[in-house]
């Protein structure tokens, strides 16, 4: 039997509070790759191995809306 674990979302305060984290970290050169993992992760649900699976072709620009497959 797989345990069940609680899953924890972020307050829209502690989002801001990562993201001007971030903001501070401008002048890393991986600052836009946590950048978008972050976004990745709250904004679209990704977990963990979804984002680290992704690839660009997954990835759809066209339309209203960007979308992933």
């Amino acid at each position: 039997m797989s345990q069940v674990t609680e899953i924890e979302i972020l307050h829209p305060r502690e989002i801001g509070i990562v993201l001007k984290w971030l903001a501070s970290k401008k002048k890393l050169k991986t600052y836009f790759q946590r950048l978008i993992i972050f976004r990745l992760a709250v904004c679209c649900g990704l977990r963990r191995k979804e984002i680290q699976n992704l690839n660009i072709g997954d990835v759809v620009l066209t339309g209203d809306y960007p979308a992933i497959h």
